[in-house]
């Protein structure tokens, strides 16, 4: 996923899955925020 909004992490929360990220993904402040209680936000190395 290149780009990630507070919406998409919500929307990940609802269907209790992961959001994987890679190191040039964009993540919105607000959605940082979202997911730092659940740990939805994972880092996927390449």
């Amino acid at each position: 996923m290149d780009f990630v909004c507070e919406a998409d992490v919500l929307q990940a929360i609802k269907e209790n899955r992961k959001i994987y990220i890679g190191p040039k993904t964009i993540v919105t402040p607000s959605a940082r925020d979202a997911a730092t209680p659940s740990d939805i936000l994972v880092l996927a190395k390449g």
